[in-house]
C-alpha cells in the first residue's frame, strides 16, 4: 500500500510556543501539552503520550491535547486508541478538519475504509482546499474497489500540485489497475517529464504497454530503470520477465541470474530461470 498523507497541523500549530523541555515541572495543562510537543519531536512518544495525558487530566475540556495525544497514538500504531481521542476532540471542536483527516488515516489502517471514506469526506467538506484528504480518500476508494472515485479524487489533488511527478503516478496507477492503459501511459509521460529520474514512472509505464503487448516499449522503460538502478533485484527480475513474454529467454535469464546475485533468496527468479530452460529445450 502506498504511503497515506496526513499532516501534523495539530501539533506543528503548537511549536509557535517556546517551552523548552528540563526547565522543572510544568505547573499546569498548558505546560504539560507544551512539553509534550518537545518529547514528540524529539521522538521520545511514551513521554509525550505521558505528558498529553497530564495535561487532559488537568483540564479535560481542551480538545488540543487529545489531538496530540491522538497524533502520538496514530503514528505509534495504536490506531483504536487514536480514533477514541480523536473522537473526544471532535466533539468539542467538531470544525477542525485535520482531526477528520487523522482519524480517517487511522481507520484506513484499520481497513474501515468506509469510515475513512466518510471522515475524509467531513474534512473536505470543511476544508475543500485540504488537498491531504483528497488524496487520502482516493487510496481509501481504491483499496475499497471504486476506481473512477479514486480517479477523480487524484484528478482534484493534481490540480492543486499540477507540478509534483507523485501524484501523476498515483493516477497513473489507478488507471493502471482499471485497465485504461493509454490513460495510464499518458500519466507516466507526464510524470517523466517533471522527473526525468522517476523510477517508478519508468517501471510502471513499462508495464502498461506490457499489457498492450507492446514489450519493445517496455523492455525500453525497464532498461531505463535499470540505468536509474543498477542493484534493484525487483527491476532486474520485471525486465527479466519482460524478455520472457517476449521470448527472448537468454536475457531473461540473464537478468534472473543478476536479481540473484543481489537477493539469492529471491524464488521468482530462480522460477523464472527454470520456466526459461523449460521452454528452450
Amino acid at each position: 500500500m502506498k504511503k497515506i498523507i496526513f499532516v501534523i497541523m495539530a501539533i506543528t500549530a503548537l511549536l509557535e510556543s517556546q517551552a523548552l523541555m528540563g526547565q522543572g515541572t510544568p505547573g499546569n495543562a498548558k505546560e504539560y501539552n507544551e512539553r509534550g510537543v518537545q518529547y514528540f519531536q524529539n521522538e521520545q512518544f511514551e513521554q509525550a503520550i505521558a505528558d498529553f495525558s497530564q495535561s487532559i487530566r488537568m483540564d479535560s475540556n481542551d480538545p488540543v491535547s487529545y489531538r496530540n495525544r491522538a497524533f502520538t497514538y496514530l503514528i505509534t500504531g495504536e490506531f483504536d486508541r487514536a480514533i477514541t481521542d480523536y473522537s473526544q476532540a471532535i466533539r468539542m471542536d467538531p470544525d477542525f478538519a485535520q482531526a477528520y483527516n487523522n482519524r480517517g488515516y487511522a481507520y484506513f489502517r484499520k481497513e474501515d475504509f468506509p469510515k475513512a471514506i466518510s471522515d475524509y469526506s467531513q474534512a473536505i467538506k470543511i476544508s475543500p482546499n485540504l488537498s491531504e484528504a483528497y488524496e487520502n480518500r482516493a487510496y481509501a476508494y481504491q483499496e475499497s474497489g471504486d476506481l473512477n472515485s479514486a480517479i477523480s479524487d487524484f484528478s482534484q489533488v493534481i490540480k492543486f500540485e499540477p507540478k509534483k511527478a507523485g501524484k501523476y503516478i498515483q493516477r497513473g496507477r489507478a488507471y493502471l489497475v482499471s485497465g485504461d492503459f493509454d490513460k495510464a501511459i499518458a500519466d507516466y509521460n507526464q510524470a517523466i517529464k517533471l522527473d526525468k529520474k522517476s523510477i517508478e514512472a519508468y517501471v510502471r509505464r513499462g508495464e502498461a504497454y506490457a499489457n498492450q503487448d507492446n514489450y519493445k516499449k517496455a523492455i525500453a522503460d525497464l532498461n531505463q530503470a535499470v540505468k536509474l538502478a543498477p542493484k534493484s533485484d525487483s527491476i532486474l527480475f520485471i525486465r527479466g520477465f519482460l524478455y520472457y513474454l517476449n521470448k527472448d529467454y537468454k536475457k531473461a535469464i540473464t537478468d534472473s541470474e543478476a536479481a540473484l546475485k543481489i537477493n539469492p533468496d529471491l524464488a521468482e527468479a530462480r522460477n523464472l530461470i527454470n520456466a526459461c530452460r523449460e521452454v528452450m529445450r
